[in-house]
């Protein structure tokens, strides 16, 4: 009796390759947007305990630790800056400035922030800060 030749079952495997590739694209994506999404300015806000739900602002006044002012991601001096509010504040509709200060900036800047967007029109003063979960 003849043997009939039994024909070899070809190897099942899965190609890893084409998932790799898909695993970095998805990085570098992530990646690249996560870094778009950052402020640009490194500050150290003060600690709350309670917080609340914000819109995002429209007027943003930002103060460093060395004290320089930035309206809107645009830095100017001090002294103009209730000048390049007005315009801001009367075409927001809600008439909020939203202050972001360094937890070591000078506590008279932002005395100063405050009167220049009072006379600015402004109907609030938001302070942004860090929510400290203190139940832990």
């Amino acid at each position: 009796m003849d043997q009939i030749p039994r024909q070899r079952r070809p190897s099942l495997s899965i190609e890893l390759s084409p998932l790799i590739d898909c695993v970095f694209l998805l990085l570098i994506f992530f990646m690249l947007s996560s870094t778009m999404l950052a402020p640009a300015i490194d500050l150290d806000l003060p600690d709350a305990a309670m917080a609340s739900e914000v819109q995002a602002p429209e007027v943003v006044v930002t103060v460093d630790r060395r004290g320089q002012v930035l309206l809107n991601a645009r830095r100017l001096d001090l002294e103009e800056l209730a000048e390049q509010l007005v315009p801001l504040v009367s075409a927001s509709r809600r008439k909020v400035v939203t202050y972001r200060g360094d937890a070591r900036s000078d506590h008279a800047t932002f005395v100063r922030v405050l009167e220049a967007a009072r006379a600015a029109g402004a109907k609030h003063v938001d302070v942004a800060h860090e929510f400290v979960d203190e139940s832990r």
